[in-house]
């Protein structure tokens, strides 16, 4: 038992040391980039983001895509 609990160990650190750096890269950048949605000019009207169309569809159909994928794939197996 000893061995087995060794071994899974060493499969889940890999992912838990990447999840780290991950973390404390994201934890930098967002110390030293800090993220100006408007400009400094004083006006009546902010001027918003504008929606690239395109890239919301793609990724709307992407993220159905690999929300769906495991769920079609289980109902598969199951037959």
């Amino acid at each position: 038992m000893h061995l087995g609990v060794g071994i899974n160990e060493l499969f889940v650190l890999a992912p838990v040391a990447a999840d780290d750096r991950h973390r404390l890269c994201i934890a930098i950048q967002s110390r030293l980039i800090r993220p100006e949605y408007f400009s400094h000019d004083f006006q009546l009207f902010p001027t918003w983001p504008r929606f690239d169309v395109t890239l919301m569809m793609a990724l709307f159909w992407f993220s159905m895509l690999v929300l769906l994928i495991p769920k079609c794939s289980g109902s598969f197996a199951r037959c």
